[in-house]
């Protein structure tokens, strides 16, 4: 049986191939390449239909996503992952039993990743401002079944009591700030 990107790529490409560990990791990164380029084609078309969210696999989990958000979660539905050097870390540091605070929560990746790795022992907080993100955010805990397990909290984390005000992107909902650094970041919110 010939394989599948045998066929399709020249020979010159596979002729040059020997398993040194670094063209196994360029090969590697060149088949993702053909696979998530076949998932972007299908994201464009899921925004042309007008499909807002969609409930896409991530690392063992699931999570529903805004796919107006053109990082994070582009991400995470071409992927399956995001930061997948600081995930990787955070499953290490993370002990059974532990306390995790989410400052910032987004949609819910990390909360969820920490909620997995420190087991029913742990408990993860969750403060995230944004009403949008929020409802992901809960959306996710419940898709995954973590509701004991995590707290989320529609509220932004200061240093004081005060109310302040919150610039929201328009295209990287996981980029909404405290100051506006983009003159197209036009809608505010009071946190």
């Amino acid at each position: 049986m010939k394989s599948y990107l045998r066929s399709k790529l020249p020979p010159k490409i596979w002729q040059g191939i020997v398993s040194t560990k670094a063209q196994t990791m360029y090969m590697v990164e060149f088949m993702s390449s053909l696979v998530s380029g076949k998932r972007d084609i299908r994201l464009r078309a899921l925004k042309r239909l007008g499909i807002r969210f969609v409930t896409v696999p991530v690392n063992n989990y699931r999570m529903k996503i805004d796919l107006r958000d053109t990082i994070i979660s582009k991400w995470l539905y071409l992927y399956g992952c995001w930061e997948p050097y600081e995930s990787g870390l955070m499953k290490e540091l993370l002990q059974p039993g532990m306390i995790v605070v989410d400052v910032g929560a987004h949609i819910g990746y990390y909360s969820i990743l920490a909620a997995t790795s420190i087991g029913h022992d742990g408990h993860v907080y969750s403060f995230e401002p944004a009403p949008e993100n929020y409802g992901l955010l809960t959306s996710n805990v419940e898709i995954n079944r973590l509701i004991e397990s995590i707290t989320a909290e529609n509220a932004a984390v200061l240093d004081d009591a005060s109310e302040t005000r919150l610039y929201l992107s328009s295209y990287n909902t996981g980029d909404h700030r405290i100051y506006q650094t983009d003159p197209i970041d036009d809608n505010i919110f009071n946190a």
